[in-house]
């Protein structure tokens, strides 16, 4: 008769087992919702000194191939605070996982070059600087931020 609890007790503690592997296992899955939704995000540069951390005004933040819906070149020139706008429009993509999150990816795509008279020019992948989730779920990101050092 014990035996025979045994295996019941099992028998009633497997479908809890198999249920959470199953959710550990799925929880890394994503369903891909919508693909090239239009999204037009006004990108705000930062730029700044490296040694005295202050703003640099007309310094030129420039994207020549920006893989974006305009395939023009993106051009701006930083104002007294040192900051420079651009808007990129561009492609983003949703997805949501088991748990019905939903996540996004935005496509930043193309080069960044940003120059200032009396500082060393820059060169950076505009989708190295802008990884992190805020500029992918926020309407509004935050600046970026380029320190250029001087000659």
């Amino acid at each position: 008769m014990s035996r025979f609890r045994f295996r019941m007790r099992t028998l009633l503690a497997l479908p809890l087992v198999v249920g959470l592997v199953t959710a550990f296992f799925v929880r890394s899955c994503y369903t891909l919702i919508a693909d090239g939704i239009p999204a037009n995000v006004l990108l705000t540069f930062l730029i700044l000194d490296d040694s005295g951390h202050n703003p640099i005004c007309s310094a030129s933040v420039h994207i020549p191939k920006p893989i974006c819906m305009t395939k023009a070149a993106l051009s701006a020139t930083t104002d007294a605070e040192g900051r420079a706008r651009i808007l990129f429009d561009t492609q983003a993509s949703e997805a949501h996982n088991p748990y019905h999150r939903v996540s996004r990816h935005v496509s930043y795509g193309g080069e960044l070059h940003v120059s200032a008279a009396g500082y060393l020019p820059r060169r950076i992948l505009l989708s190295e600087l802008t990884m992190s989730s805020p500029y992918h779920y926020d309407e509004t990101p935050p600046p970026i931020v380029i320190r250029l050092r001087k000659w």
